[in-house]
């Protein structure tokens, strides 16, 4: 499905993840604990837009081009992103560390955007 500008729904999904992690490695976060700089805030939103937008792709993908690992590591990090969003809440803040669950979730996402390049090339020759 074509935009009015030319994009499919998948190019802006995947455009809007790589700029989010680009641009969360380019805003340094700050310790947990201490006042959020205007960096930290920065760092916080564009993470938020790789970590939501890279599992639509992938979802978006899988509609058109299955493939058993990316859909593995989709669901994976729809999971992985729960629990990074419950470690927010003060209730299991000890039980699920913050610093792990988006480690982990990270991992995962970094993991599924290698997948979907490689299952791309594989499916466009």
């Amino acid at each position: 499905m074509k935009r009015k500008n030319g994009f499919t729904l998948l190019e802006l999904l995947i455009t809007v993840a790589i700029v989010g992690l680009l641009a969360s490695i380019v805003f340094p976060t700050n310790m947990i604990g201490t006042p959020a700089s205007a960096d930290a805030v920065l760092h916080r939103y564009a993470a938020g837009l790789f970590f939501v937008s890279l599992p639509l792709a992938a979802v978006a993908v899988l509609r058109k081009l299955p493939g058993p690992l990316v859909r593995r590591l989709t669901i994976a990090s729809i999971l992985c992103g729960l629990l990074f969003l419950l470690s927010h809440l003060a209730a299991v803040g000890d039980v699920l560390p913050r610093g792990l669950t988006e480690r982990g979730l990270l991992t995962v996402d970094l993991g599924l955007l290698a997948a979907l390049a490689t299952h791309a090339r594989r499916v466009v020759g």
